[in-house]
């Protein structure tokens, strides 16, 4: 599957408001580009995340191995969860795939109450598994992920590798609590999980700055 998912003003919908998915039986390829898209209140039906890229089904046991492969790009979006719900448990729910993550505005999308599920704990930027899926390999950088409670970037206990995230806004020049030294959102490593490359981290809002270091 090749596709692009763009410019698409997304409301009061899901599970997820964009949900790109490997084939049920967790094999094929599967491209796809989610550029530029405007998405709020993305929970009535589930808490997935707004914008989920994995398995279709949010279940254990999985169907078998997951071989499939595939490049999934998330580009220049921007998340909310404007009146706080509890049930967004997640802006970006990255399980799987390659790829990368940048120039997107996570903006108080995770609420203090937020609970995790079956697939994702909470996060402003979710990547990885907590269902046994392989690592993925995506690079998170220049996104502004500002207001987010609990975590604004989470990595899950199967990314062994330390992920690229440079140069990302936590809504704080000092940088991300959690691993972190700063008072901004914070950067979360389940148990055994490597700690992402995350210095230098940008001082300002990066997100719409077509800046390409900080």
């Amino acid at each position: 599957m090749d596709a692009l998912i763009e410019r698409n003003v997304v409301r009061h919908m899901g599970g997820a408001c964009i949900h790109v998915v490997m084939r049920a039986d967790l094999g094929g390829e599967t491209n796809a580009d989610v550029i530029g898209n405007d998405l709020d209140e993305c929970y009535p039906l589930g808490r997935a995340g707004a914008l989920l890229i994995g398995t279709a089904a949010g279940g254990l046991p999985l169907p078998g191995p997951a071989t499939a492969t595939g490049v999934v790009n998330i580009m220049g979006n921007t998340i909310r969860n404007s009146r706080g719900s509890c049930l967004t448990t997640s802006a970006i729910n990255y399980e799987f795939f390659s790829g990368r993550i940048e120039r997107n505005r996570i903006l108080s999308a995770v609420a203090a109450c937020a609970f995790p599920s079956a697939r994702v704990l909470p996060a402003g930027i979710w990547v990885g598994s907590i269902r046994g899926l392989p690592a993925t390999t995506v690079v998170v950088r220049f996104n502004d992920i500002v207001g987010n409670a609990q975590a604004g970037l989470r990595i899950g206990p199967n990314q062994t590798t330390a992920l690229e995230a440079r140069c990302n806004w936590y809504g704080a020049a000092s940088g991300p609590s959690g691993v972190g030294t700063g008072t901004g959102d914070a950067l979360v490593v389940q148990p055994g999980a490597a700690t992402p490359v995350f210095a230098p981290f940008a001082t300002a809002p990066i997100a719409g700055t077509g800046a390409t270091g900080c």
